[in-house]
């Protein structure tokens, strides 16, 4: 596979686009790469989309093995957004603080 002409930032010119080999090569790569370096974290087996937003703004600037201990003490804490809503502002301001994220976990209770 040759490296595809990426066009010329200088001038602006956008590069050709990507043929079916290319990119089916692209995918395959991407895929092994996974495949060897999965790491099997707990919002990955769930459709739950407050699952998602609690993972992602506990991920963000934070080591992924913190991240979980987090994410498992906010999910067991607050395990919807519902339940999330309901509790008190010092309950929430309280079990953030004992996890050390105040600035992760806000968004997730303004959310709510």
């Amino acid at each position: 596979m040759t490296a595809p002409d990426h066009g010329s930032r200088a001038t602006g010119v956008p590069p050709p686009p990507l043929t079916p080999q290319q990119l089916g090569a692209i995918r395959s790569r991407l895929l092994a790469w996974y495949d060897a370096h999965l790491q099997d974290f707990p919002w990955r087996t769930t459709r739950d989309p407050y699952a998602a937003l609690v993972a992602a703004v506990c991920s963000q600037q934070t080591q992924m093995p913190r991240v979980i201990e987090i994410y498992e003490r906010w999910m067991a804490a607050f395990p919807t957004l519902a339940a999330c809503a309901a509790a008190l502002a010092s309950l929430a301001a309280t079990e953030r603080a004992c996890i050390e994220v105040r600035h992760q976990c806000g968004p997730q209770h303004e959310a709510a």
